[in-house]
């Protein structure tokens, strides 16, 4: 989500380090989680062994970490990097150790979801060693600036293998495009070179902490200030700009006053008590309530307060379009995931409903994760599907 000059508030919270992106009037628009008790791996990469075939399922059963069990799609495994140089190109066989990243942590009930096409996340690009080609965003709209972009890839580093060019990139300079190309090959061939020296299933490369991607993912001209109180946060952060994001070393502060808390400065926790709440009201005087099961998210829009006079279907149609915004809102900021289900107030007229699913979709297309809006029925259900990656706000600050 877009915000104007807005800052990045890293702080502890519940044994957690959360880190909060705030618009300009301090109000959060996205809260990420780095859980004391159970650390995303999301992005970490092992050396996995295959322990089971499952051809009806399409997929293998993994053991990495040193024994954690871990499921991998066949989809994910078409180019496998075999740890043993002897081993020939071909199918997956049990016993089989492969280089393979985490792309989806654990649920209750399922386990982490692995895959061999490595992807190695920076400010400007997304590197995957294993594919080809250059490809940008879809924000990014520049086409001048993609054929600079693109001559300099092709003479870089990383030119026999693919990448994603990200937004940031659109007001990089081409050298600092072309020195994160050359960093990015760096840590895949160090990957490489750790994965033949280690025996076993261990972890050979580390992703980055939740907070400081939060700081590399940011759209880099909407963020004017990196506040902390956490000096081991403050460290880790500083050492990280220095060497990837020298531009923005200037934008970082520890928060030292003693006087006043940085969580009463920007009311951290009554804006995280908000998120986990089950009732968001609205202004108008409606409000949601969201609730969650083992196969989906509900969101029930309710009118509450907010209809009064003769005229109750512009009052629902007022409320539903504030509500749609909300709904986009805290979908992003308790990080929600898998089928959403939205229950709009009903409306008889099909064109408020058309403006309804056109202002829910634009709100939507702000979300960095891009969430699918799938359909309205008769009765004003509408199905959201969100791509499943990190735990949600509500699974790791279960306090």
């Amino acid at each position: 989500m877009r915000t104007t000059k807005g800052k990045l508030v890293i702080t502890e919270y519940a044994g957690s380090m959360l880190s909060l992106l705030m618009d300009k009037d301090n109000k959060i628009q996205n809260i990420s989680c780095e859980s004391a008790e159970k650390e995303s791996i999301v992005g970490n990469i092992y050396i996995g062994r295959v322990t089971r075939i499952m051809d009806n399922l399409d997929a293998a059963f993994i053991e990495f970490a040193n024994g954690s069990p871990g499921y991998l799609p066949m989809d994910g495994a078409r180019k496998p990097i075999f740890i043993s140089q002897k081993r020939a190109k071909g199918k997956l066989r049990v016993g089989d150790r492969l280089v393979m990243q985490v792309s989806r942590d654990s649920t209750k009930n399922k386990w982490p979801v692995m895959s061999c096409d490595i992807e190695l996340v920076g400010k400007n690009l997304i590197f995957f060693p294993t594919k080809g080609g250059i490809s940008f965003s879809k924000k990014f709209t520049d086409s001048e600036r993609k054929k600079q972009v693109r001559a300099k890839l092709e003479n870089s580093p990383i030119k026999d293998s693919g990448c994603i060019v990200r937004t940031n990139a659109e007001s990089a300079t081409l050298k600092s495009i072309s020195r994160e190309a050359g960093q990015l090959k760096q840590i895949w061939e160090g990957i490489l070179e750790e994965s033949r020296k280690r025996r076993g299933t261990p972890c050979i490369y580390h992703a980055q902490s939740v907070y400081v991607a939060d700081i590399r993912d940011t759209y880099g001209k909407d963020i004017k200030e990196i506040v902390t109180d956490n000096k081991l946060a403050y460290d880790k952060i500083n050492t990280y700009l220095k060497e990837f994001q020298p531009e923005d070393v200037e934008k970082l502060r520890l928060y030292d006053n003693k006087r006043t808390s940085l969580d009463i400065v920007y009311g951290v926790t009554r804006q995280v008590e908000e998120a986990l709440s089950t009732r968001v009201w609205l202004k108008s005087g409606g409000y949601l309530v969201i609730e969650h099961t083992e196969a989906l998210t509900s969101i029930d829009v309710n009118s509450g307060k907010s209809v009064s006079g003769k005229s109750p279907q512009k009052e629902y149609l007022k409320t539903n379009l504030e509500a749609a915004s909300e709904v986009a809102r805290q979908i992003r900021l308790r990080n929600l995931s898998g089928i959403i289900i939205v229950d709009f107030i009903n409306m008889k007229a099909p064109a408020d409903n058309e403006e309804l699913m056109n202002i829910l979709g634009q709100k939507l297309s702000e979300d960095p994760l891009r969430p699918d809006l799938v359909d309205m029925t008769p009765l004003g259900l509408v199905e959201i599907t969100r791509k499943k990656g990190r735990r949600p706000l509500y699974e790791l600050l279960n306090i």
